[in-house]
């Protein structure tokens, strides 16, 4: 009879012991190439530590720097994610402006700069990056699984049944009583030096009739199941069951490799490289301890088996046979360069199979180079790393558009309070868009109650909000309405610029300002303007020509009727942002 457990220790065998052939002659197991990059990673040989004599092999690790390299390379960071309404006009920029805002705290709250991080680092390692989607307390949460933690289906990670083991404590397991069926028979399959159960997370396709705790018609209906099962040997209880509308996992590669699920990533790019490596220190190892001892040599049997150490002083004169004489043995290490220059070699032959090059690594460039071509050698290696860059940034789209914003969207339909601090150019647009608020809030009063504006009165009172807003410094805590967010939106991540070279990037800003300084005219006389705008768009600083060259808004006087979101200072609690069908705010941004 086959049955949930029956299911899992099939899958759990297969993953660890089966293998898959790639082509014939060439065969994979996925559970042991993430073992061998958990031992490499540790500096550890599979085979034990010690050597045939009992010694400590070194271990010479070439394989987590250029990781770390990688992963710098690649590296995306919060402040790279942004979000745009598709409405057009400056009720557009408002809201995006606010989902911005939403995000950049919803991603404060998860942590989710963490969660990029070691994205960046399991999906280098390994080869593979696997995301979890989970719901705590009605709130979402995006984990990074983890390889060692988890097995699947080595051909097809996503389309067949995924497997994450915990170690929980009994206390752990009593927390859950509340979700969790049977945790007291659960807690009885420890054993007694025990002290962790071992408990098993499945998500995949089931027979229907599982749900249903008949295990004899697994042909009828498959469902998409999560199941939970504590075990320990051959003894199981299963403590969670239900049904799932879809997968809560997503998956990235590094490099693909036909036939298989795992990519291959830049550790196992050096598992030779590294194997070698170990060989040739090894054998330096031995031939060094070789070389340290002093050792005597003579054809005269009286000496057989004695040691000189111990049987004589400096200045001993020793009788010997004729022809018989006592010589040093030469042991000098020649071959100590041959096996640094292996070292050396298959260095050289990992980074190049991973796009690695010594200006990545930070290294001194070689005498007499030129600075600019120092600089152009640095970002031509980095730019190796784009397309693995880019492929991130598709799939933190994807996270967004299916995992995030729906998720955020039905939290801020609802009215709500954005707490937020802000930057000095949006502090600027806050306050404006609320000075305008109170202008216009107090002309629509007057036009109701028949009478004129006191503009000493507004004025002051402008004073009064702007004075009550320097004393909140950079935080501001903004009204949003039912409703306001709703719409559509687009996710924007910027790839490049983490990663710009920053020498680079200052000589080039250095020259724009230098020309402008000279030149004031390159602004205003047309054909200069449009060949030095063209310059600004070539150079990729991220500067907008229209914004540089553009003289400063003047700020419009606000119109009788006109709404505007109210964007309060701490403290004001009779603002409110306009309803989505409102035309935005005139605002000096």
């Amino acid at each position: 009879m086959k049955d949930i457990y029956t299911e899992l220790v099939g899958l759990e065998d297969q993953y660890k012991k089966g293998s898959i052939d790639i082509v014939d002659g060439l065969s994979f197991n996925q559970g042991q190439l993430i073992k061998t990059i958990e031992f490499y990673g540790s500096s550890k040989y599979l085979n034990g530590d010690k050597d045939e004599l009992g010694r400590d092999k070194p271990f010479h690790n070439i394989i987590n720097a250029n990781v770390d390299i990688a992963v710098v390379a690649t590296d995306l960071d919060t402040k790279d994610i942004h979000a745009r309404s598709k409405d057009t006009g400056m009720k557009g920029f408002v809201k995006s402006f606010l989902l911005n805002k939403e995000i950049e705290l919803w991603m404060k709250e998860t942590n989710f700069a963490k969660t990029l991080n070691e994205m960046g680092e399991t999906r280098a390692r390994y080869g593979g990056l696997l995301v979890k989607k989970v719901m705590e307390d009605g709130e979402l949460k995006t984990e990074v699984i983890q390889w060692k933690n988890a097995f699947t289906d080595a051909c097809d990670i996503l389309n067949n049944p995924i497997v994450e083991t915990h170690y929980l404590t009994v206390g752990q397991l009593q927390d859950k009583a509340d979700v969790w069926d049977n945790t007291k028979e659960a807690i009885k399959l420890l054993g007694k030096s025990e002290k962790k159960i071992k408990i098993c997370e499945i998500h995949g396709m089931f027979s229907d009739s599982y749900m249903k705790g008949d295990y004899t018609d697994s042909d009828s209906k498959h469902t998409r199941q999560v199941r939970i099962v504590a075990y320990a040997g051959k003894k199981w209880v299963e403590l969670f069951a239900d049904y799932e509308s879809e997968s809560p996992y997503k998956y990235l590669l590094w490099k693909s490799v036909s036939g298989r699920a795992l990519g291959r990533g830049v550790v196992e790019e050096g598992l030779e490289a590294q194997v070698w490596t170990n060989d040739s220190v090894m054998a330096e190892r031995d031939i060094m301890a070789l070389s340290g001892k002093l050792l005597l040599q003579t054809s005269s049997k009286k000496y057989n088996g004695r040691n000189a150490l111990n049987e004589v002083v400096t200045g001993t004169i020793l009788e010997t046979e004729d022809n018989k004489p006592i010589t040093q043995v030469d042991l000098t290490p020649r071959t100590i360069p041959v096996f640094q220059s292996l070292v050396e070699r298959w260095q050289k032959q990992y980074d190049r199979s991973t796009a690695i090059t010594d200006s990545l690594r930070g290294e001194t460039p070689p005498s007499g180079q030129a600075y600019r071509l120092a600089a152009l050698v640095t970002q031509q290696s980095a730019s190796s790393f784009d397309y693995r860059r880019e492929e991130m940034g598709i799939f933190i789209k994807e996270i967004f558009y299916d995992w995030v914003i729906p998720f955020l969207s039905k939290r801020l339909k609802k009215k709500h309070v954005l707490d937020g601090e802000f930057s000095l150019e949006e502090l600027n647009f806050i306050d404006e868009s609320y000075v305008n608020y109170l202008v216009l809030k107090e002309l629509d009063k007057a036009n109701k109650d028949g009478r004129g504006i006191d503009t000493l009165q507004v004025q002051a009172e402008i004073e009064n909000a702007r004075e009550k807003m320097t004393k909140t410094k950079a935080r501001r805590f903004l009204d949003i309405p039912e409703g306001y967010l709703d719409g559509k939106y687009a996710i924007d991540i910027d790839i490049t610029g983490e990663q710009m070279n920053k020498t680079a990037t200052l000589e080039s800003l250095s020259s724009i300002l230098t020309v402008v300084a000279q030149n004031p005219m390159v602004l205003q006389d047309p054909i200069l303007r449009e060949v030095f705008a063209r310059i600004v768009e070539v150079s990729g600083l991220g500067i907008s020509p229209a914004q540089l060259m553009s003289k400063p808004a003047q700020m419009m006087q606000p119109q009788q009727g006109q709404q505007t979101p109210g964007m309060a200072p701490q403290g004001e609690s009779n603002s409110s942002l306009p309803n989505p069908r409102d035309v935005a705010p005139q605002a000096n941004v």
